[in-house]
């Protein structure tokens, strides 16, 4: 009889130990994966800054600059060029540099938000396996005795964004 009482003892003892080592390991990946999701809403909010500043600046540089063009119009005297059309072309490159740059500016944005989008989708998706496998774990018997006796609580998941 003590040998049987003295093995059930151990095996609980060996099942509590397992169920602390699998649930910390569950919780480290719950962890590891929210600190991934965190960095890349960061960054998400970074490139978007940035969007905001580097349209600030474009913005004033385009107002700059067709004021110049504007008054270069008023001021030029028609007779400098021979040819008045080579006088239009060199004015329409100027005046179409801010919108080609505008357009480079807004596609390098427009990929950068892409990928993240992308990351941050894959990274919520991983997350959210990650709290399901752990909350799965936590709640289920007999794990759940131990678990709440290792203080084990619930994670929430993290909604799309």
């Amino acid at each position: 009889m003590e040998i049987i009482l003295t093995s059930i003892i151990i095996f609980i003892g060996l099942y509590a130990i397992h169920v602390f080592n699998f649930s910390m390991e569950l919780l480290q990946k719950v962890y590891e994966l929210k600190s991934n999701f965190t960095s890349y809403t960061e960054r998400m909010q970074s490139i978007f800054e940035k969007i905001i500043y580097e349209t600030n600046i474009s913005e004033k540089y385009e107002k700059e600059l067709l004021k110049d063009v504007t008054k270069l119009r008023e001021n030029i005297n028609p007779n400098f060029y021979e040819n008045k059309s080579e006088m239009n072309n060199i004015l329409l490159k100027m005046e179409n540099y801010p919108n080609v740059n505008a357009i480079k500016i807004r596609n390098d944005f427009q990929h950068q938000i892409s990928e993240i989008e992308q990351a941050v989708q894959k990274s919520t998706e991983s997350y959210n396996f990650a709290v399901k496998n752990y909350n799965s774990f936590i709640l289920s018997f007999p794990a759940s005795i131990f678990c709440k006796v290792f203080n084990r609580k619930k994670e929430k998941f993290i909604s799309n964004i």
